[in-house]
């Protein structure tokens, strides 16, 4: 299987609303505007505070994004599509 054109990582804490919208919103974007090329990792910092600090997260939910036109981190529940999509680089 060929590299995903998108990989994220999730950070979020725990079950909480925010960090359940963060999911829920990423998923629902995923499914309707990249289909099939996407990976997705999900790190709760409450397990794994560490990776958050690595890479310089500091407030959760925040969304690393890997694509072939570098890396960006979107900080919030991602419910606003229209930037998340301007983000990613995708027409929606």
């Amino acid at each position: 299987m060929p590299n995903p054109t998108y990989a994220f990582a999730l950070f979020v804490a725990g079950n909480g609303l925010n960090s359940r919208r963060a999911k829920q919103n990423l998923d629902n974007l995923c499914q309707t505007y990249i289909k099939h090329d996407y990976e997705i990792k999900i790190v709760d910092v409450n397990d794994d505070f560490q990776s958050a600090l690595d890479k310089g997260v500091m407030v959760t939910p925040t969304l690393l994004v890997f694509s072939s036109e570098g890396e960006n981190m979107i900080i919030g529940d991602l419910s606003d599509t229209k930037t998340v999509l301007e983000t990613l680089g995708i027409n929606g």
